[in-house]
Formats: C-alpha cells, structure tokens, sequence
C-alpha cells in the first residue's frame, strides 16, 4: 500500500508540473502574440517610394576587394528599402534596437554565418525598440552603407539606419 501511495504522489507531482509547463507556454504564447501585434504589417506592394535593394543586388559587393556594382553604389548612402529575417543583438529578448538583417530565417545562430555581402547590422534610429521576430520577414526602410561591421555571429558587410522596420503581412 506504501508503493502505491508513493507512486500515486510522484504521479501528481508529475500531472502538476505538466500543468504548470502547459501554462507556461500558453502565458508566452499570448506574451509572443501582444509583442507580435505591436510591429507594424507591410502589405504586399508596400506604401513606400524608397527603391528596393534585393538580396541579389547585395551579392554584388565583392567581400575581398570591396568593389560593388554600379546598382550597388548608387544605393550606398541613401534611402532604400530590404526585406529579410532578424537576428537580434541586443541582450532584451523581447525587443531590440540593433540586429542583423540576413536572408534566410536562422542564419547564424546555430550555422556558419553567411558571407558578409549577406549580412546587414541594422541599427534603429535613435534607440527606438522594435520587438523581436526570428521567423518573420521584416522590411526596413533607411539608409544603407556599404561597411565592415564586426557582429558577434560575424562580419557584416553593409550597416543601415532603419527609419522603419515592418513585419511582411502573410498572403
């Protein structure tokens, strides 16, 4: 009878902190969804002039002689627009105000980081915290620079002022 009352105990013990966990993840889900809400949506076509620099265009910097194409440097120092997935920077889990900008969702966490002409290190304008997002495409809106940035998952070969950051509205 002893056994089985132990065993009857562990066994809530367990239910409790299943439960407890089950409530955890639904308080951060809900959590996720209210940070989630406060990044604005882009539509598809956008509502901005700024011209759009693809991931293409910036392959065109050559990360050895630092040459660029002639798209390239007509981008260099003004205001464009670039869609592709956050890598926060700052130590706030929830919202950041510098974070990398790379085209494939995950790239650098847990992977060599992609080459330099692949990487944006993306500061807000003054300080402005934007909420955190790994697997959401985000538009930013500002000025690019081609330049070398040392990033803790790697050389960044662009750095860019985001006026906007916008989350891409799914379709």
């Amino acid at each position: 009878m002893g056994q089985l009352s132990e065993g009857t105990s562990h066994f809530r013990w367990r239910r409790s902190y299943f439960a407890l966990l089950l409530l955890l993840l639904f308080g951060m889900g809900k959590m996720w969804q209210v940070w989630n809400s406060q990044i604005p949506e882009e539509g598809a076509a956008g509502s901005s002039t700024a011209p759009v620099i693809t991931w293409n265009d910036l392959r065109e910097l050559n990360v050895e002689t630092g040459a660029a194409s002639p798209r390239l440097q007509s981008a260099n120092g003004r205001r464009v627009r670039v869609a592709g997935y956050m890598v926060p920077l700052d130590d706030d889990a929830f919202e950041v105000t510098q974070f990398l900008l790379v085209p494939w969702a995950g790239a650098c966490i847990h992977t060599p980081p992609p080459p330099p002409n692949q990487m944006i290190w993306v500061k807000t304008r003054a300080g402005v915290r934007v909420p955190a997002a790994l697997f959401q495409v985000f538009w930013i809106e500002g000025v690019l620079m081609i330049s070398n940035a040392e990033s803790p998952y790697g050389m960044a070969g662009y750095e860019f002022v985001a006026e906007r950051v916008t989350r891409q509205r799914a379709e």
